[in-house]
This record gives structure tokens, C-alpha cells and sequence, in this order.
């Protein structure tokens, strides 16, 4: 029995492996503060427990867990942290099947969405940077949980919005994601929203939405609901006056390509536009109204670094749909052209600043 695999399919995988490779090349310095340290102390503490896998699960006290709210509560990513912990004595393996779940999901949506057209190289190549820039290579190997999160999530997404799948396949992939962070569930009920409706008001009703955020946080805050008051917790920290914030190039760039496509879509994204597919297997409509309205939501949460940021990574997991979009046709073809050259230089800035910022620890 031969096993053929076509040209344009081992190319993925060769894009999937380099990934691993760089994944490979991963290190964690101990003076750092970064989160697989403290995943490590989690593996660490179950290799030398009898822990039971439920009892982990359900009754651990949360402070062996690290000390994040909702931590305790993803279940899914616990349940990968107790694998590797009792099957593997390298904690590396964690950023690795990390590594391989994120851009295989990566490189499949960008497969599927060209299946039957080719990109051009510098398509190509935008998406790669695109990708990293928004989703850092870093936050794969090292902060894991949202990353991972966001490439099952952007999966869904796919699935549920461009290739039309049913609402339980959805439920299911969303579910998993949410287990890995819970930060993923803004863009469920916008998913949602715009399956009933699909129409441009989903945009501003999102924007409407984002300043009820604090209220509903308030409303969880005083539920007999555990997880929704760590929810509550959560939120709290990402729009506090002592929020955690990094780096203002990243928390720019994810806000500024948000206003470009944003921008793009209404200016020149024509009505039912399709993607090379067939009616039948879905437009490129509804997915693009999806990018836009969770782009509304990014910039309407402008003041919190942590959600502007880790929202971003959606986005970077979607890179191929994003690039595709700003090489449609459009009615300003010089317009368009300064535009791709304004994402070409924004992202292209942004890969150069994480790689100056996290080198050392690939090398």
C-alpha cells in the first residue's frame, strides 16, 4: 500500500516542523519570570505526589496550582499538565505538544481556506509574520495555556462560521478551548450572535457591549458560582490600575491592526463577496463580519493591556483569513496597496521586537 501525500500538504508539514524545531530550541532561565517556570513547578509537585488524575482535577487545593483564579478551572489544560507529569520526566514536553497543537490548527485553517487557489509569496510570507507578530512564538512555548486556547478557539470558529458545521462540534471545540482559558469566551457569544444574525450591526452592538463588561464582572462578582467569580477575579486584574503591562509595541500593534481591518472591511469589502468557494461550503462573508466585530471588541477594551493583548492571539492564529482579506479586490486598488504595506511594516516591526526581546531563550 503507497502512501502519497500531495506537494502543497508536506509543505505545511514542513512549516509545522520547523515550528517544533524552534519549539526544540527552548529554554527556560530560572531568573526570568515567566509562566512555564511556574508550569514546572506544577509538573514537579505531581511527579512526586500519588495524586490521583480526578482528585487532581476536581479537589487539588488551588494553591498547587499557582496562584491565577481560574487556573483550578481549566480542566483541560490540567489534564495536559498531569500527562506529561506522569508519562514524561522532561518538562519541555509541555511546550512541545503545545507547539504541534497551535500551528497544526494554524496550518490547517490556512490550507482549507485556499484549498482550491494558491497563495502568492508574499501572501505567503505577511501571514507568516502576521502570525508571529500577533501571536508570539514565546507565548507558544512558554505562556501556553492562551495561546493553545486561541488556536483551538480560532478552529471553532472556522468550523462554525466558514465551513458550516453544526453548533454541537462548535460547542465541543469552544468547550475544550475555554478549559485551556476561559479569555475565549468573548468571542463564543459574538459567534454566536452573528450565526442568528449575520449583519454589520453585530460590529457596533459589540462595541456597545464592551462597556457593560464591568457591570456584568460586578454581577459575577456576587454569584454562589465559583468559576464565574473567578471570571469576575479575573477581569478585575486585567483592568485594574496595577494590571500587568509588557511591552507598548505589542499592545499598539494588536490595537492598531484592529482600526486597519476594521477600516478595510467597511471601506472596501463588498457585500457577499466570495473566497474562490462554493456557496455551499460557506463565503468568506460571515468569517470577515466575525474579524471585524472581535476587532470592535479589542479596541473597545483600549484600557486593559491584558485583554487587548491576549484577544490579539485569536487574531494571529486567524492570520491567513486576516491576509486574505487585504488582497481582495477592491474599488481603491492604490488604497489598498498603501494599506498592505502599512500591515507589511507594522508587522514586520513587531516580529523583529519579540525576537529582540526573547532570543536568548532559543539560543
Amino acid at each position: 500500500m503507497k502512501i502519497r501525500i500531495k506537494k502543497r500538504k508536506l509543505k505545511y508539514y514542513c512549516v509545522v516542523m520547523f515550528a517544533l524545531l524552534g519549539s526544540l530550541m527552548f529554554h527556560a532561565d530560572d531568573t526570568s519570570n515567566l509562566d512555564f517556570l511556574r508550569y514546572r513547578d506544577i509538573l514537579a509537585s505531581l511527579r512526586t505526589s500519588n495524586q490521583g488524575f480526578l482528585d487532581y482535577l476536581i479537589n487539588s487545593d488551588t494553591t498547587t496550582r499557582w496562584t491565577n483564579a481560574v487556573l483550578p478551572y481549566a480542566y483541560a489544560f490540567n489534564f495536559l499538565v498531569y500527562f506529561v507529569a506522569k508519562f514524561f520526566e522532561n518538562d519541555y514536553v509541555l511546550s512541545w505538544i503545545s507547539t504541534l497543537i497551535d500551528y497544526s490548527i494554524i496550518a490547517y485553517i490556512a490550507y482549507d481556506w485556499r484549498k482550491e487557489s494558491k497563495y502568492r509569496k508574499r501572501e505567503a510570507l505577511l501571514i507568516i509574520l502576521t502570525c508571529f507578530s500577533l501571536l508570539p512564538f514565546m507565548q507558544v512555548n512558554s505562556g501556553i495555556r492562551t495561546a493553545t486556547s486561541a488556536c483551538i478557539m480560532a478552529l471553532a470558529l472556522y468550523k462554525y462560521l466558514y465551513r458550516n458545521k453544526s453548533v454541537v462540534s462548535f460547542a465541543l471545540l469552544s468547550t475544550i478551548s475555554v478549559l485551556f482559558h476561559p479569555f475565549t469566551l468573548f468571542p463564543i457569544l459574538i459567534a454566536i450572535v452573528i450565526k442568528v444574525f449575520n449583519s454589520k450591526i453585530v460590529f457596533f452592538t459589540t462595541l456597545v457591549g464592551c462597556l457593560f463588561l464591568s457591570q456584568i464582572a460586578s454581577i459575577f462578582q456576587g454569584s454562589s458560582i465559583p468559576f464565574l467569580r473567578a471570571l469576575a477575579i479575573k477581569y478585575g486584574t486585567y483592568t485594574s490600575d496595577q494590571q500587568f503591562r509588557a511591552y507598548r509595541f505589542c499592545l499598539y500593534g494588536v490595537l492598531i491592526i484592529s482600526a486597519i481591518c476594521i477600516i478595510y472591511y467597511f471601506l472596501f469589502y463588498r457585500e457577499k463577496l466570495d473566497v474562490a468557494m462554493n456557496e455551499s461550503k460557506g463565503t468568506g462573508d460571515t468569517i470577515y463580519l466575525f474579524l471585524i466585530s472581535f476587532c470592535g471588541f479589542i479596541i473597545g477594551n483600549i484600557g486593559s493591556y491584558e485583554i487587548v493583548v491576549r484577544n490579539g492571539y485569536l487574531l494571529g492564529a486567524l492570520s491567513p483569513i486576516i491576509i486574505s482579506m487585504f488582497y481582495e479586490n477592491s474599488k481603491d486598488r492604490n488604497l489598498s496597496l498603501i494599506i498592505r504595506i502599512m500591515i507589511w511594516a507594522l508587522v514586520g516591526f513587531m516580529t523583529l521586537e519579540y525576537i529582540r526581546y526573547h532570543y536568548a531563550f532559543f539560543i
